[in-house]
Formats: C-alpha cells, sequence, structure tokens
C-alpha cells in the first residue's frame, strides 16, 4: 500500500468510527449502566519465510521475509439491556528485501445493541475493517502477505427497531436499516443501503385462526453507478380446521427495479393449500396458485436432528422460476452435522454489509471457529468471485462435519457457490473442500494436519482453475496466556490452458500473548 493509501485507510477508519462511536455513546447513555466493562489485549510476533512471495510461475519466483507484528484490544459489554463488543486488530507485515512493500492493515469488527425503551424500542450497531482479494484469479493465503493482493473494506450501519404488542389483537413491529460500505481503490462502487421492513401478525386473541402481514423495502445507492429497488408485501391466513391439518392462504406482490439485461416481472401473486402437523416431529406444507407453487418439509424426529427442505416455483421476481432452500443439523455425541443451501438475488456490497462475503467455519450455535495459528475465523474460501456492480443469482451450498475426541478434533467442509450476473450474463462457479485434524499429543503441545482444494470456473474462460494447500504445525501452550506455533505449508495451483501456475513453500512460526 502506498503512502496515499495507507493515509486514505486511515481516514475512512476514523471517518468510520463516530457512526459505531456515536450510537454506543447515545445507547450508553440510554439504558442502565449495568455490568462492567471486560478488556483483553494481545500481541501477535510472527516470522515467515516463502520462497515464492508474488505466487509467480516458475523462474520468477521471489523468496522474502516477512516479520508480522500485530496487537489488537477487545472491549465487550453485556448487561440486562445492553451489549456490546469490539475487537480490533493492526496488522503490520515488514518485508526484509524490500522495505517498501511495509504495510499496516486496520482489522475491526464491533457490535452494539440495546433496549433503550424496555420491550418496545431498541438499536443496533455495527463497524467493520476487512481485506478483500482483488484478483479473483488468484488464490492468496489467509495471512494475506503477498504485495497488492488484497484492499480494505469498510462497513458501518445503524438499525433501529420497535415492537407493539396491540392488546389480543395483534403485534407489530417496524425497523429501519442504514449501513454504508466505502472500498479502497476503484474496482468496486461505494454504497448506501437503506431498508424498511413492518409486520403485522395476530396476537394472543386468535387461535384456530392466525394472520400476518408483511412490508419489506431495500434500496442500494451506488454514487454513478446503477442503483437497485427490492420491494415486496405479503400477507398469509391459517386455519386450523382440525388438531393436525390447517388450510393456508398466501398472496402478495413483488416491485423490483435493478439492471438487467433479461426481462423482469413484477406483480401480484397468491396461492392456497394446506399444513399437515401429525406431530412435534414432521410437517408438510403445499400451496399452488397464480404465480406461486411452494412445497415445504421438516423432520425432527429428535432434538438431535433437524432437517428443513423448501421448494418454490415463482413466476415473478428476480429469481423466477424452480428454486430450492435446505438446513440440515445433526448431533451426535461427538460429531455435529451442518449443511445449508440458498438461493438468492443480491449484490457485492449486499454480502459485504451483511458479513456473507466469504464462507467461514461455524459451529452449531453459529459462531466462527478461530484459527489457532492466526487467530482469525477458519475461512473456507475468500471472495475469488469478481469486484463488479452486477446484481447476480447467488446460489450457495454448504456441507460441515465436526468430530471431536477427548485429544483430537476433526473438521471436514464441502461448499459450492454459483453466480449468474444480470447484465453480461456471466456465470462464475466455486467449489471446494476442506479438511483438518488436530491432535493434543501432550498436556500443552498440539499439532494440526490441514488441507483443501478449491476449483473455480467461468463462463467467459476455457476450463477451470484449481488450487491445493497442505499445512501440517505444532502448537505450544507455555502459560495461560501465551501460545506458540510452527507451521509449514505448501500450496500450489494448476489453472486452465494460457494462465501461469505457481507452488509456494512457507514456514510460519508465531508467538501469541493474551494479557
Amino acid at each position: 500500500m502506498t503512502a496515499r493509501g495507507r493515509a486514505d485507510s486511515r481516514a475512512r477508519v476514523v471517518h468510520g468510527w463516530p457512526v459505531f462511536a456515536g450510537l454506543v455513546l447515545v445507547i450508553y447513555g440510554t439504558v442502565v449502566r449495568a455490568a462492567a466493562w471486560e478488556w483483553q489485549s494481545s500481541l501477535v510476533l510472527g516470522e515467515i519465510y516463502t520462497d515464492n512471495l508474488t505466487l509467480s510461475s516458475a523462474g520468477r519466483t521471489e523468496s522474502e521475509w516477512v516479520t508480522e507484528i500485530t496487537p489488537g484490544i477487545r472491549a465487550s459489554r453485556e448487561g440486562a439491556r445492553i451489549k456490546m463488543d469490539a475487537a480490533y486488530r493492526l496488522q503490520n507485515l515488514l518485508y526484509g528485501n524490500d522495505s517498501d512493500r511495509n504495510n499496516t492493515r486496520h482489522q475491526l469488527n464491533a457490535r452494539a445493541s440495546a433496549e433503550v425503551i424496555r420491550d418496545h424500542f431498541f438499536i443496533d450497531a455495527k463497524s467493520t475493517v476487512s481485506q478483500q482479494i482483488v484478483d479473483p484469479d488468484r488464490s492468496v493465503a489467509a495471512d494475506r502477505i503477498t504485495p497488492g493482493s488484497t484492499s480494505d473494506v469498510f462497513t458501518y450501519g445503524v438499525s433501529p427497531y420497535a415492537r407493539f404488542r396491540l392488546g389480543r389483537f395483534a403485534d407489530a413491529a417496524l425497523r429501519y436499516d442504514v449501513g454504508w460500505v466505502e472500498q479502497e481503490g476503484n474496482m468496486l462502487s461505494d454504497g448506501r443501503s437503506e431498508g424498511y421492513s413492518a409486520t403485522l401478525a395476530s396476537g394472543r386473541g386468535f387461535s384456530r385462526l392466525l394472520w400476518q402481514f408483511a412490508y419489506h423495502r431495500s434500496e442500494l445507492d451506488r454514487g454513478d453507478q446503477t442503483d437497485s429497488v427490492r420491494e415486496n408485501g405479503s400477507g398469509s391466513l391459517r386455519y386450523r380446521l382440525f388438531e393436525h391439518f390447517s388450510l393456508l392462504a398466501q398472496g402478495g406482490y413483488e416491485n423490483n427495479d435493478v439492471a438487467t439485461s433479461r426481462s423482469v416481472r413484477n406483480g401480484e401473486y397468491w396461492s392456497g393449500g394446506f399444513l399437515w402437523v401429525p406431530s412435534g416431529h414432521f410437517s408438510f406444507e403445499a400451496t399452488r396458485g397464480h404465480n406461486l407453487d411452494s412445497v415445504s418439509m421438516r423432520i425432527s424426529p429428535s432434538r438431535r436432528l433437524n432437517l428443513q427442505l423448501g421448494y418454490r416455483k415463482f413466476d415473478l421476481g428476480l429469481n423466477p422460476g424452480d428454486s430450492w432452500t435446505a438446513s440440515l443439523s445433526y448431533r451426535l455425541r461427538r460429531t455435529t452435522w451442518l449443511g445449508s443451501y440458498t438461493e438468492t438475488s443480491t449484490n457485492v456490497q449486499t454480502l459485504q454489509l451483511a458479513g456473507q462475503q466469504v464462507f467461514a467455519l461455524v459451529d452449531i450455535d453459529g459462531n466462527p471457529i478461530i484459527d489457532p495459528t492466526t487467530g482469525q475465523p477458519i475461512v473456507l474460501v475468500s471472495n475469488v468471485f469478481a469486484l463488479t456492480d452486477e446484481e447476480f443469482l447467488s446460489k450457495r451450498g454448504r456441507l460441515t462435519v465436526v468430530t471431536t475426541t477427548a485429544k483430537s478434533n476433526y473438521i471436514f467442509a464441502l461448499f459450492d457457490e454459483r453466480r449468474e450476473y444480470e447484465l453480461s450474463l456471466r456465470r462464475d462457479t466455486v467449489r471446494g473442500a476442506n479438511a483438518s485434524w488436530s491432535w493434543r499429543f501432550a498436556r500443552r503441545t498440539s499439532s494440526r494436519l490441514s488441507g483443501n482444494w478449491l476449483r473455480s470456473s467461468s463462463s467467459v474462460r476455457q476450463g477451470h482453475d484449481d488450487s491445493w494447500q497442505l499445512a501440517v504445525g505444532l502448537f505450544q501452550s507455555t502459560g495461560r496466556d501465551v501460545t506458540s506455533s510452527l507451521e509449514y505449508r505448501h500450496a500450489r495451483s494448476n489453472p486452465s490452458e494460457g494462465r501461469d501456475s505457481y507452488r509456494e513453500n512457507r514456514i510460519t512460526a508465531r508467538m501469541t500473548i493474551n494479557f
């Protein structure tokens, strides 16, 4: 990063903080001052040797020693009506052979939520600073030491919302969302997102007849680039005819305005059908009507297993035709299976604001699994798709299996995502697998063997690109607050014809101190 780039980075961090910090002060001054702040600081010291810093083909490789110095701090506070959590890291990379490459990166994840008026008015706030891969055709290691491989992304947002209970007649909710995403460089436009939603549902006074009305509108302003608007309203009725059988009716409208090269139908839809719930372990729902047919099923024979499948044929909106959804949660004594499949019409800025631009490993509660080497969430794949202002349809699936024994931890994951772009009609696909085995063979010493495979393809080029990584590491805890690690990693790529391949060997030594 150039001196000007570092200055812009610092300026944007300062720019984003007032939004989050201002909300924190409002929240803090409004709610009861309960619970004390908890502070934790850390320092990561690392030395990295690579025989191919720029991931170049044979004959153009460049070896390098890179020193990492990363101080960090985390502050959290949780009370009856307030919750705040902010983690900040300042990653400094120092290059032994070329100091012009020295780089400083800000990494922030800050969130706050509060119940301002008990049971009625709430505020959420968030701010993040992260790095994204700028070249979708280049596989980059998690520590991002390859010069020029990443750029900064800044997001911050505020979401006030209210809940009301209208006696026994209805429950209502109103929410307003506003968020900003700023991109370093000119590869992608900045964005301002604004969203409005409202729901009104039957209250406690209704038992046999349940109803709900909902409205949602989201707008994305990209400055000089094309904007996008998504709007929909819906209503549903459920009448319990028998103990386990109910009649269903639903209807609504779609109104979308996005840049696309195809015809998008807006309009009204309705359908009717039934819901069968013979027990708490199984349910089946089916409807058929005008512009909408749907079928869904839930299987939960025990608290350990929950499987949901859904099918929809929709003739309106941005994802017309047949679409599917699925989710799986299966817990055994030592093993957990997690799976999901979704189809969503979206854009890069929206994914960045939602923190969904990457595949990350999560546990059964949805919390990210932390890499002991870097102290960061384990990312299966970062953004390897084109950075574009186009709208696209994302079809994303994943399956993760985690097994834990007294001394070992096994993780296996499969992932697949396909993006179909609205204007260029380009189609990109990324799929891969990740596996790791961690073994604590002594009281304070453990090892880890991991590997991953990634395949990417696009309709704009022939063939597909493959990349592999294999790593083995040792981890030593010399005290409750000090962890040391030594890791060897081998990476290689096998791109399609006409593109350069590379091989890299890397040795990383790190020490993490918490105090």
